[in-house]
């Protein structure tokens, strides 16, 4: 059984990459501000109150655990926290020992589509992008078991198609990515090991 601290559980890749998770019979610990947002229970599920902007939280949620995983986000207009975020789990990586880690950016960062990239800076502005773009860096910059997870335009419609295409190579993509293949790469990824140190484009499956 591996032991999981995931960040970012209560949102739609999040909660689908939970569900998986938890039929894998992996045990998690969930960091959540709002604790009463997780209406899932189970044995092998710990759901602790906190917030991944604050350090000591974050150190806290991942000791003793094997894999970090950080599906959160900001929504634009709301303040900027993926740098934060990515500099926390950074630290309590160090800190536990703790040699892997998925944490989601998007598309376009990286240079991985500098026309996605232009396009998501003109939707959600510009200083969404570039604490993207820093979250990005700092998690690949880590070390060989880091891993940025960068997923093509996400959608909640309609059901899951149960697979994905993951991939080192860049560009758009055609089709929007649901949210729940997404949690379905996160717990195929923890039994593979197929990603780590390295950044990995996310589309819909052809």
């Amino acid at each position: 059984m591996t032991k999981i601290a995931l960040l970012g559980g209560t949102g739609g890749c999040g909660s689908a990459f939970l569900e998986y998770a938890l039929a894998a019979n992996h045990s998690i610990v969930l960091l959540a501000r709002t604790p009463s947002k997780v209406t899932l229970t189970h044995t092998n599920l710990s759901v602790v109150q906190g917030d991944g902007t604050v350090s000591q939280d974050v150190m806290d949620v991942c000791a003793g655990c094997d894999i970090v995983i950080c599906a959160a986000g900001s929504a634009p207009g709301s303040p900027l926290i993926m740098e934060l975020l990515a500099t926390n789990v950074v630290a309590a990586c160090q800190a536990h020992g703790i040699e892997r880690c998925y944490f989601i950016t998007s598309l376009g960062m990286g240079g991985s589509s500098p026309t996605v990239r232009f396009v998501l800076g003109c939707v959600v502005s510009w200083d969404n992008i570039h604490d993207c773009e820093a979250a990005d860096r700092i998690i690949l910059e880590a070390g060989k078991g880091f891993t940025a997870v960068r997923p093509n335009e996400l959608t909640d419609k309609g059901d899951p198609v149960g697979k994905y295409l993951a991939t080192s190579a860049t560009g758009m993509g055609w089709g929007a990515l649901h949210k729940g293949d997404v949690g379905k790469f996160l717990c195929d990824e923890i039994e593979k090991n197929d990603w780590g140190g390295k950044p990995v484009q996310l589309y819909k499956a052809k």
